[in-house]
């Protein structure tokens, strides 16, 4: 159940963190050697960010 609005740094620090994963990926992708991240697992994690950032700013709790 919600407990009240999020804190309005919640949603931004939530923004910038997906955000810089993705900018961390992209410089990572020239890099000589891999670092040895699951593509798979980075798309899941940038995705699951992004849906929880939906949800806290609609309050979509279910």
């Amino acid at each position: 159940a919600p407990f009240g609005p999020p804190l309005p740094a919640v949603p931004t620090r939530l923004a910038l963190a997906v955000v810089e994963l993705r900018e961390a990926d992209d410089a990572a992708a020239g890099e000589l050697w891999s670092a040895g991240i699951d593509p798979a697992e980075l798309a899941t994690a940038e995705q699951r960010g992004y849906l929880l950032l939906e949800r806290l700013l609609h309050r979509r709790w279910d």
